[in-house]
């Protein structure tokens, strides 16, 4: 319920492969993002995409394994994204801090 919850109010939807995007269509078909295409292991470049019925983005999601990569992105999230946007609250889901060490912020 989660997953289709998110599905249904994100503009931008990130994926490794294209079973992944398979699946996000068979449990949210009517959902309206635009998917971009990130394989592990690259830096993707796009453009900024939003959805023009949306004013303000009052929340983000970043979902992460325990992957290096994964923990140095929930980090820049901690220590400079967020704070440089008071406004916004972040929600970091998966493996990126160990169980019991994650930061919060307030």
């Amino acid at each position: 319920d989660a997953e289709v919850k998110l599905l249904n109010g994100c503009d931008v939807v990130l994926y490794c492969n294209e079973v992944d995007l398979h699946e996000f269509k068979q449990l949210s078909p009517a959902s309206k993002y635009a998917a971009i295409f990130t394989p592990n292991g690259m830096l993707p470049l796009a453009n900024v995409v939003r959805n023009l019925d949306k004013k303000n983005i009052s929340s983000i999601v970043f979902i992460g394994s325990g992957h290096p990569p994964n923990i140095d992105a929930a980090s820049q999230i901690v220590n400079k994204i967020a704070p440089a946007l008071p406004n916004i609250k972040f929600h970091i889901i998966g493996g990126c801090f160990p169980i019991g060490s994650h930061p919060t912020l307030f």
